[in-house]
């Protein structure tokens, strides 16, 4: 029961976050931070469930769109928190969620 109330403040606490700029061919790669992947059909859909994902605090995604296969990856992390798992991955578009402050 606790968990779910942390994660339920923990959600409100990110609202003020805003998108930063995409960064094209650049991802966080599938590894711990990673926390989830799902079939999208936009970016702003994949930043929708990010914003919206309550089973843990999504703070970025990398979205890989066109042809076959078009997904979004959810992660814990941001790029400089991701550090050496952070870099070039073709095809695929990372946003970081930001705090405007």
């Amino acid at each position: 029961m606790s968990t779910i109330i942390l994660l339920f403040f923990i959600s409100e606490a990110l609202e003020p976050f805003k998108w930063s700029t995409p960064i094209a061919n650049h991802a966080i790669a599938e590894s711990a931070y990673v926390k989830k992947i799902v079939a999208v059909d936009s970016q702003s859909e994949c930043e929708n469930l990010c914003e919206n994902q309550t089973s843990f605090p999504c703070m970025s995604v990398d979205v890989k769109l066109g042809g076959a296969g078009m997904s979004c990856r959810m992660s814990d992390v941001t790029r400089d928190i991701g550090g050496q798992e952070y870099g070039e991955a073709p095809s695929i578009t990372h946003l970081d969620r930001v705090c405007p402050f």
